[in-house]
């Protein structure tokens, strides 16, 4: 089986170390409040980067994900890489805790949780196929969460498909229906399957991984934690 790829890499590869550490010296110079995506995306030097990273062909509507992407990347980098990868037990039983309210926090803090492979599936329209989820880059602060779902990472593939969401999740709206991440492909449900069905289901599915974070804060020299 082929290494699986990890979102962060495939934006920036061998790049992050020589080019992200300058960026973070001179956005710090310049004062920036680097969790304002505003004011990140207005820097000289994050608008040169973006479109460094363009295809030579353009992306036309598209770099606005591009400069989300950017964004999301930069402060999972800034605030130490840290992923929270999950094994079939623990993704299930995060999916299926309905009901669990996670509030956000006034410190902006940010992380990658990556799911089981092809466990989770999604489509970003209703005329597009459906792709399994990776996972999503998370970051919160005082307005809530901003998350950033990604669709469609393959070894083989050299982008993937993303969609962003923000604000505050409302865990309880779904939960006596049993809607929260319900199966909608042909034999799915059989198959143990689940599906992102709404913006919301990245926004809660985010909240409740936050937990988990505390636990990667406790080690400085762990980036990375495998539940169970």
């Amino acid at each position: 089986m082929s290494a699986r790829p990890h979102p962060f890499t495939m934006v920036f590869g061998h790049m992050a170390g020589e080019i992200l550490p300058g960026l973070r010296t001179t956005l710090e110079a310049a004062a920036v409040d680097e969790a304002d995506r505003d004011a990140f995306l207005l820097h000289r030097e994050v608008a040169q980067l973006i479109r460094d990273l363009e295809p030579e062909e353009g992306l036309g509507e598209g770099v606005a994900q591009l400069a989300a992407l950017v964004h999301h990347a930069y402060l999972y980098w800034r605030h130490g890489e840290r992923t929270i990868r999950l094994n079939h037990d623990a993704a299930t039983g995060l999916l299926k805790q309905g009901g669990h309210s996670a509030s956000s926090s006034a410190a902006s803090d940010s992380w990658y949780l990556q799911l089981p492979r092809q466990l989770v599936w999604g489509r970003l329209g209703d005329e597009e196929p459906y792709q399994p989820c990776d996972g999503c880059f998370a970051t919160t602060g005082a307005k809530g969460f901003r998350v950033l779902g990604v669709f469609g990472v393959h070894p083989d593939r050299m982008g993937y498909s993303i969609v962003e969401v923000a604000g505050v999740p409302d865990d309880h709206q779904q939960a006596d229906s049993g809607l929260r991440f319900s199966p909608q492909m042909d034999g799915a449900e059989n198959a143990g399957l689940y599906s992102i069905n709404t913006a919301e289901d990245l926004l809660v599915l985010a909240a409740r991984s936050a937990v988990s974070v505390a636990r990667l804060q406790t080690d400085a020299a762990s980036r990375e934690i495998v539940l169970p």
